[in-house]
């Protein structure tokens, strides 16, 4: 009875995403409204851990608003880019929550940038401001005098470690300043607002600006959080993914946020430290990505190795060959591989907790001819692309629906090349 429960719980979950409908562009939901909404019901609950701080729901709504009505004293408006270069701890999210309750665009800059690729990310976006990290400041300093940026008004200084003042070209910001409003922003920010530029990896050249709305950003979290996760309030999500990505920040943080579970967040990946935190910390739950998953698998094996609280894991690139492994020296119950990209309109969501797949898809798709060596579509005669047999390779057309939607880039040219009407 036990599987047979299982399966029609599964499969009326299933059901209800997939016949609910897609969300008013002018609805009222966003990423600050999520943390407004948890600090209401659970104000006294932890939301972060981070390197020995704790905050909780209602502390870090406060230090956001601070952000938000000290930015939107300066000028920030609706639409506005700010750039956000930091490494993972909990003020990029609180600097973040800021950004996004004003309805201004989170520009999310991968901290391993340097010269051109940093000053072009920051260029690409029009970025009115960017905040950065005390930890940040030679690498934004090296390129400083390319940006229209003004020195003295639109670098925003956060404290880290606290043994570098302010330079004197940039304005110290610090959300626990009680001096500064910590109401809610009155502004309500409909769903379809751009909430964040996502960029791509540049591997092809520089990196590209994806729009990320709020409209993507809320189920794309339900979906981990509810479907996937199966997580609620009790639970605990360890994030060492960089926020700057769409994995750790829409998978981890935001699903975490969604199911009002508190997160342990930390910098970047330890392989040594990994277990010893997540026990330390009781979670219940983490996000992977890429070869992460191997690499823990390499350490040497313990009689602990299944001593440990997690219950379920979410992430994309677990290889079929470790699967199995991993799930049984860690006994994890619950693996739910995705596919997606942070520009992509739909993907793939293990909602059956399957192994060796990335589950269901959540927007018709088809496998179609493709030339790799050429790099461009296989069509026939009549110029249109011919669908492979089950099990070939090619490449993966998504249709775009209106539960679908392609965002696409900030540069229209770069958008309109990803997109192939009369495919089939």
């Amino acid at each position: 009875m036990g599987a047979i429960g299982n399966f029609f719980g599964d499969l009326k979950v299933l059901l209800a995403a997939a016949t609910a409908k897609p969300p008013e562009p002018d609805e009222i939901a966003s990423f600050g409204l999520l943390v407004e909404q948890n600090s209401l019901r659970y104000p006294k609950e932890i939301a972060i851990i981070c390197e020995g701080e704790t905050i909780t729901w209602k502390e870090l709504n406060d230090r956001g608003n601070r952000v938000a009505n000290l930015l939107f004293s300066t000028g920030i408006r609706h639409g506005d880019c700010v750039s956000l270069f930091m490494q993972n701890r909990i003020e990029f999210v609180v600097q973040l929550i800021g950004i996004t309750k004003i309805g201004a665009i989170g520009g999310l800059i991968n901290t391993n940038l340097t010269k051109q690729q940093l000053r072009h990310c920051i260029t690409l976006t029009t970025s009115k401001k960017c905040i950065f990290g005390e930890e940040l400041t030679a690498q934004l300093n090296e390129i400083r005098e390319d940006l229209d940026l003004q020195d003295g008004i639109d670098y925003l200084f956060v404290r880290d470690l606290g043994t570098e003042p302010a330079p004197n070209w940039a304005v110290e910001v610090d959300s626990n300043d009680t001096s500064v409003d910590s109401n809610n922003p009155t502004e309500a920010i409909a769903i379809a607002s751009t909430a964040f530029y996502i960029f791509t990896s540049g591997t092809t050249g520089l990196p590209k600006a994806a729009r990320f709305s709020h409209r993507r950003l809320i189920p794309t979290a339900t979906m981990a959080a509810d479907l996937v996760l199966r997580i609620d309030h009790s639970d605990r999500m360890y994030n060492c993914l960089p926020l700057y990505h769409g994995t750790g920040l829409a998978i981890g943080l935001a699903s975490a946020f969604k199911a009002g579970a508190s997160t342990v967040l930390r910098r970047k990946l330890s392989v040594s430290a990994f277990w010893d935190d997540v026990r330390e910390h009781n979670c219940t739950s983490f996000v992977y990505i890429g070869e992460f998953l191997r690499y823990l698998l390499s350490q040497p094996e313990s009689v602990q190795d299944k001593q440990n609280p997690i219950r379920t894991i979410i992430g994309n690139g677990l290889r079929p060959d470790i699967w199995h492994t991993f799930k049984d020296r860690y006994a994890i119950d619950r693996i739910g591989e995705f596919y997606g990209a942070s520009e992509g309109n739909a993907g793939f969501a293990n909602v059956f907790n399957k192994d060796c797949t990335v589950g269901l898809g959540t927007a018709p798709a088809v496998v179609v001819a493709y030339d790799i060596g050429n790099d461009e579509i296989i069509r026939n005669q009549k110029n249109f692309c011919i669908e492979v047999p089950s099990g070939e390779p090619g490449l993966l057309l998504i249709e775009i629906t209106s539960k679908s939607e392609f965002e696409g880039y900030t540069s229209k040219e770069a958008s309109e090349k990803k997109v192939i009407r009369n495919a089939l």
